[in-house]
């Protein structure tokens, strides 16, 4: 057989043609498949990227918890503790403002109007 008679017959066309059609679509799915794990490396690589971002903030957080600064901060808030020639004054917290409610609450609106505008508090 001839190859130029070969090439030019219908049937050679329509097997080229569907081989051709068959390897775009191949390439179609393999250019999705491409497409979904690049999105997916992407998507990866942020979280990666935030938890590196956030070990460096656990670890900066290590290293000043372990500061002498940090253990005096925490001595004094705690456990109450002071340096050499320190004086400390205490000052109460809400004991006050909590009595001074209840005496509001105890007394009627017009009462308290005419304390408020006249200075009998």
């Amino acid at each position: 057989m001839d190859p130029k008679v070969f090439f030019q017959s219908k049937i050679t066309t329509i097997l080229l043609a569907s081989m051709l059609v068959l390897i775009m679509i191949v390439t179609a799915r393999l250019l999705l498949q491409k497409r979904e794990v690049d999105r997916e490396i992407q998507k990866l690589q942020s979280q990666a990227n935030e938890v590196q971002k956030s070990n460096q903030q656990l670890s900066e957080l290590i290293k000043y918890l372990n500061t002498p600064e940090y253990a005096e901060k925490e001595a004094r808030e705690k456990l109450n503790l002071r340096k050499e020639g320190e004086h400390v004054v205490v000052l109460p917290k809400d004991s006050d403002e909590q009595v001074a409610g209840a005496n509001v609450a105890d007394q009627s609106n017009p009462k308290l109007w005419f304390n408020y505008f006249f200075g009998n508090k």
